[in-house]
């Protein structure tokens, strides 16, 4: 009796361990877009690269779409999940009535550079110019408008703004001469700096809080599928330490999506996103409302910056303890 018993307590163990076996083996599949091809989309790649998704059931699919309001409107019409953006295209959309917000921040300040022509020595010197950006309404145009402004130069009258696709074909129309300036993230590819090509302005040195990358989703997601949220940001923040602990292994993932070998330039990648990724990577609300100061003035005194922030899942996974661990 004692046996038989025993026997049909193993079976019954053994169907729970086959089914809990077969639901991990289908890992649940969502798409991550990523807006431009540089390190601070890092965290997003080492997370899938590194098992983190699959490790939390989840089967991510990253997908480059080029530019913050292409993102904005994938997005919003269900072609991914989750999107890394900067600020300036999701606030717009969201004050237009769209409900996305940030959950996580990667990049809180800009960690960007104003890259000019061989002839261009001072700031006045931009004045007539052309300047590269990916598309209107993308992080590019506000970070290159922003550069501009803080160098005194008019961005609507003085200087020409074209588009010309991301951070690669950007750096091939500045050499072949159709642009005279771009912006771009850090650090600047040394094969720039040995042609001639100068920084104008590091802007990582501005002294301000602004949201630049962030992990972002909608409300509407997150109502329908708060455990894909959870399970997606368990893995995001062991995607961030893996960044700031395991710089080789970063490096190789990110020798992939930045299609480069030159190992220099890599380990700079890494030291770059390291040093400004927070280990709980909690949006910056006065990054947001530097945003919306700058690019939205008529609509930055009617709105709360938190409005457009979700911190639970970042909160949750702090005040449990489980970041803590990790380092």
């Amino acid at each position: 009796m004692k046996s038989a018993l025993a026997g049909g307590f193993i079976v019954t163990l053994l169907f729970f361990f086959a089914l809990t076996c077969r639901a991990q083996s289908r890992a649940e599949s969502v798409k991550a877009m990523y807006s431009t091809i540089g390190g601070s989309q890092a965290v997003l790649w080492v997370a899938k690269e590194a098992g983190f998704f699959k490790k939390n059931g989840l089967d991510v699919e990253p997908v480059y779409v080029s530019g913050g309001s292409a993102n904005v409107a994938a997005l919003l019409s269900g072609e991914a999940g989750f999107s890394q953006n900067a600020a300036a295209p999701v606030l717009g959309a969201d004050l237009k009535g769209a409900d996305i917000v940030f959950i996580a921040g990667v990049v809180n300040q800009l960690p960007y550079t104003l890259i000019v022509s061989k002839d261009v020595k001072r700031a006045e010197d931009l004045r007539g110019k052309k300047v590269g950006i990916s598309r209107f309404g993308a992080s590019s145009e506000m970070v290159a408008r922003l550069a501009l402004r803080k160098l005194g130069i008019d961005d609507k009258t003085e200087v020409t703004m074209l588009q010309v696709g991301g951070t690669m074909e950007r750096f091939a129309s500045l050499q072949n001469g159709m642009i005279q300036a771009t912006v771009a993230e850090l650090p600047v590819p040394h094969k720039l700096r040995e042609a001639g090509y100068q920084v104008l302005l590091d802007l990582t040195k501005a002294g301000f809080a602004y949201q630049h990358t962030g992990l972002t989703v909608r409300r509407r997601f997150i109502e329908t599928k708060p455990d894909t949220v959870r399970r997606f940001m368990r893995a995001y923040v062991e995607g961030v330490h893996y960044v700031k602990t395991q710089k080789k292994g970063s490096a190789e993932i990110l020798a992939k999506y930045l299609r480069s070998a030159n190992q220099k330039f890599l380990a700079d990648t890494v030291d770059v996103i390291a040093d400004h990724v927070p280990k709980a990577p909690f949006p910056s609300t006065s990054g947001i409302r530097t945003v919306l100061e700058f690019f939205y003035p008529d609509k930055a005194k009617e709105v709360n910056p938190s409005d457009f922030t979700d911190m639970r899942f970042v909160r949750e996974l702090e005040e449990s303890g489980f970041i803590g661990r990790l380092y």
